[in-house]
């Protein structure tokens, strides 16, 4: 299950309807990010199609379902215009990092160094894999669901 955020970035005033500035928001987007950045950083340096193809559905949930509208509104603005970046552990880890920095200047927050060595340290494990193993969806809703 992923749950992941954005934080709002939007440099427009739209409004939300879900109290994005509460305690509650701001302790899931902190949570989702450290996530996020743990995934990509142990993203694989050559990743498979299967994998790439994964993120893409991450950020489509996202897109639909994050709580916080303007959440869901900066980061599709975002992916429209930059694209999503998912060839490789550095240009995920890098394009998360520039979209989390993009957050935190909008909310005045320090912006993140962000650099291969500082992401290792932050959000990097030792011996971590990725599966070979690919789940596939048709097998999961016959077993499964």
């Amino acid at each position: 299950l992923f749950l992941l955020v954005f934080l709002p970035l939007s440099s427009s005033d739209s409004s939300c309807t879900c109290s994005c500035k509460d305690t509650r928001m701001e302790e899931l987007g902190s949570a989702t990010w450290k996530m996020m950045h743990s995934l990509a950083y142990n993203y694989p340096h050559q990743p498979a199609f299967h994998l790439k193809y994964a993120w893409y559905n991450v950020f489509e949930l996202l897109v639909h379902n994050y709580p916080c509208q303007t959440c869901r509104d900066h980061l599709w603005d975002n992916i429209e215009r930059y694209g999503m970046h998912v060839a490789n552990r550095t240009d995920l880890s890098m394009w998360l990092c520039w979209l989390h920095n993009d957050v935190n200047k909008q909310r005045n927050k320090q912006v993140y160094n962000c650099s291969m060595e500082n992401l290792r340290r932050d959000y990097g494990y030792t011996n971590a894999t990725v599966s070979k193993n690919r789940m596939y969806l048709d097998w999961y809703s016959k077993n499964i669901l």
